[in-house]
């Protein structure tokens, strides 16, 4: 499923709370920041991870991503744990700071 469709799917203002870090065993954590354990996710998921750019805009309190074609279930499930959010003003995941 493309990225902003399961994000959509799985991400509604009556249950935005419910994706917490902690919900993230440890051991599959990519870092134990929330914020840089997101990034990192981002860029297991590019195809090109070489190409990756930590963040490819930054505007005053949010940092914007490249983002992939599709994505499963899990791995939204995982980067709405880490913050992340899928902005439909740019197309891309982005992260508040």
């Amino acid at each position: 499923m493309d990225t902003q469709e399961q994000f959509a799917k799985l991400n509604n203002d009556d249950d935005i709370m419910k994706w917490e870090f902690s919900d993230i065993p440890e051991n599959e954590r990519l870092n134990v920041d929330q914020t840089l354990c997101g990034m990192l996710k981002v860029q297991t998921l590019m195809k090109k991870p070489a190409r990756f750019w930590l963040g490819m805009c930054a505007e005053h309190d949010i940092i914007y991503f490249p983002t992939p074609d599709e994505i499963s279930e899990e791995d939204a499930i995982y980067l709405l744990r880490c913050g992340l959010f899928f902005d439909t003003e740019c197309d891309c995941l982005s992260i508040f700071t």
